[in-house]
């Protein structure tokens, strides 16, 4: 709920909530989510980004594009700018659940 309040676009359902299990299953921590969330939404407000270009939180989670907002608004992990691209490949989170045994099969609840 907290990361839901902080992210700068409604983030409600089902595709939201299980990416985000899916960054914390893979080892990131829920405060870095929500200080990256905050992050986000700051630049948001500063850049005066239209909601239409403002990634829905499900594909911001997937696509680790949090990581580029987790030591402050507009500044890259690496120290870059946060629409820099980098060279260093950043593991997915799909290959950190890879790594720890997760076979992509729906095991039910």
């Amino acid at each position: 709920m907290e990361f839901a309040a902080a992210y700068p676009k409604k983030c409600t359902g089902y595709l939201a909530e299980s990416e985000y299990c899916n960054a914390v299953m893979a080892g990131v921590p829920e405060d870095d989510l929500i200080r990256a969330a905050r992050n986000y939404a700051d630049a948001c407000r500063r850049d005066r980004t239209a909601e239409r270009y403002i990634k829905k939180a499900e594909n911001w989670l997937r696509e680790n594009v949090f990581m580029q907002y987790l030591k402050g608004a507009g500044n890259g992990a690496d120290g870059t700018n946060a629409g820099e691209n980098t060279t260093a490949h950043e593991k997915s989170i799909n290959e950190r659940l890879g790594e720890l045994g997760d076979t992509g099969e729906f095991e039910g609840f």
